[in-house]
């Protein structure tokens, strides 16, 4: 199983998601485009590394998911130092 599957698995067994499993399999579906397709265009191969690196950390669901938000909401991550960007918050 794959550290993005084993991240999805979190929120779909964590009942303050289930009303919002669309979401959940939304992010799966994320996941799975970026893992086939993303590391074929250097930025979303950058990205994907920095989100599997979030997913890989000791951290609740909902610290993962608030991180990847802010996280895409940079657009662009190269040259970023993902310990401090989590560090900080």
């Amino acid at each position: 199983m794959s550290a993005a599957s084993k991240f999805v698995a979190q929120p779909r067994r964590d009942p303050r998601f289930a009303t919002h499993l669309d979401v959940v399999d939304n992010l799966a579906a994320v996941f799975e485009a970026m893992e086939s397709e993303g590391y074929e265009i250097d930025d979303a191969a950058t990205c994907l590394r920095a989100v599997e690196w979030i997913i890989s950390q000791d951290l609740t669901a909902e610290q993962k998911l608030h991180h990847i938000n802010r996280l895409l909401a940079l657009g662009k991550v190269e040259n970023l130092n993902l310990e401090e960007f989590i560090r900080l918050q």
